[in-house]
């Protein structure tokens, strides 16, 4: 398991952030709404990448990218995103389970996307189900689609001083 992935599995082992240590921050959703469209950028340069050229060592450094990209997204998602809503909504309790919910949906769904691109960073799985990749990766861009416009529709409009 990679550092990253380490960090990402520490940061969700404490599920419950320090809630004094967390404050508002104005640019943080812009930030957050950046990323994800960074994250469909990201998207195309693999499936670009493959219908040119789908050797592994071609491929290897698209999705170690986006690897990279959505990992450090989820930590601060999970820290400071999830955590914040909770301080701010937890005398709410209608919004601060509806914080809950839809944090422990958008975890099954990244956990899915965490899947695929596990499996296809490893050479030895990248070509073993190479015929699969192109149906696994639009399978993963819906699965992300669904959690960004989960939380840019339910989470978002929730974040607030």
């Amino acid at each position: 398991m990679g550092f990253i992935k380490k960090l990402l599995q520490s940061f969700k082992s404490r599920n419950k952030v320090e809630y004094e240590i967390l404050e508002y921050n104005r640019d943080f959703i812009k930030n957050l709404v950046n990323d994800h469209q960074r994250f469909f950028e990201l998207y195309h340069a693999i499936k670009d990448q493959f219908v040119t050229n789908s050797d592994y060592d071609q491929m290897k450094k698209h999705i170690q990218n986006f690897k990279v990209a959505i990992e450090l997204h989820l930590m601060m998602e999970d820290t400071k995103l999830y955590g914040y809503l909770r301080k701010i909504h937890q005398d709410n309790e209608l919004l601060y389970e509806l914080v809950e919910e839809t944090q422990q949906e958008t975890d099954e769904i990244a956990d899915e996307v965490l899947e695929f691109i596990e499996k296809y960073s490893h050479e030895e799985n990248y070509k073993s189900n190479i015929n699969n990749f192109m149906n696994e990766l639009e399978d993963m861009y819906r699965l992300l689609s669904k959690r960004i416009e989960l939380e840019e529709n339910k989470l978002f409009p929730l974040y607030r001083e």
